[in-house]
């Protein structure tokens, strides 16, 4: 019984890989693979060339939503701000509302 099916397995396999190498075989006799791959590869260069550029998002953290921020330094250090309430000086700056 097992043999049978193991058989009955095997042989719906071999029907289906040929039925894949036919499939090949048609499609092969109207595309040539060779300029297919090459204009696949030039297609894929001008789409990462002429992609989008990267955006630099500036973040201004106010007391409403400083909890929902966690920032990164260069040397890979992770860390939140708490926000302290000071006097305005000379030195301090204006940011854009958001």
């Amino acid at each position: 019984m097992t043999y049978l099916v193991l058989r009955v397995v095997a042989n719906n396999l071999y029907i289906l890989k040929n039925y894949y190498v036919y499939i090949f075989y048609m499609i092969s006799k109207y595309i040539s693979l060779p300029i297919f791959l090459t204009s696949f590869a030039v297609g894929l260069f001008f789409v990462y060339v002429l992609g989008p550029e990267f955006k630099t998002i500036y973040i201004y953290p106010n007391p409403d939503n400083y909890t929902d921020y966690l920032f990164k330094d260069n040397s890979g250090q992770c860390f939140e701000i708490k926000p302290v309430e000071t006097e305005c000086t000379l030195l301090s700056k204006s940011y854009p509302v958001q």
